[in-house]
């Protein structure tokens, strides 16, 4: 069931199949939805897989593997856990999860933001080029770097950039070509490393 308000479509995902689900999100955003609530989401996927419009799209309950998957633009809010494969091959927009998120977690993503409040599963961020880790205290940074450190260069074999690889304030935000992370990111109160 599709219900319209304004510009923003809710949009009820009980019993849809993931390519049903996928269809009918594909259907609004063409018809100019600028926000989407999808309810009752429980493991479809591909959910926002290869948009290219500038929608923000809400999901309430659980979106199954590969969240925004080859997504150019949108901007995907999770208010609950994400599966495994979320934003893989992303090339930009944005996805927040306010839960946990499973293994692969940014899977060869070209650009975009990726945000996760709680945990991530196993080999999130393989085949990035760059990451930030965003941390709540120095301590916590400083362990983060270590922890980043082993595992890139100990564990695979591989090295950092050292120009690029630092510990910086927040408070100012940041630059990380080509993206520009104001201090107003939507980070406050997701857990530090």
């Amino acid at each position: 069931m599709i219900t319209p308000t304004n510009n923003t479509v809710r949009l009820d995902a009980a019993g849809l199949t993931h390519r049903q689900m996928n269809a009918r999100l594909r259907e609004v955003v063409a018809d100019g939805a600028e926000r989407i609530e999808l309810q009752n989401v429980y493991g479809q996927r591909y959910i926002g897989t290869d948009l290219d419009k500038p929608v923000q799209i809400d999901i309430y309950d659980t979106p199954g593997n590969d969240l925004g998957s080859f997504m150019k633009g949108p901007k995907i809010t999770v208010h609950g856990n994400a599966q495994d494969g979320c934003g893989n091959t992303m090339d930009e927009g944005e996805i927040i999860v306010h839960g946990h998120a499973g293994d692969i977690v940014g899977l060869s993503a070209r650009g975009g933001r990726i945000f996760v409040r709680g945990d991530v599963g196993y080999r999130t961020g393989i085949h990035m080029d760059e990451f930030v880790i965003l941390c709540k205290s120095k301590a916590h940074a400083e362990r983060a770097l270590r922890l980043v450190t082993q595992c890139i260069e100990e564990d695979l074999g591989l090295s950092l950039n050292r120009e690029k690889t630092r510990i910086a304030t927040f408070g100012k935000g940041f630059n990380l070509w080509p993206f520009d992370c104001p201090p107003s990111c939507p980070i406050d109160n997701f857990r530090s490393v």
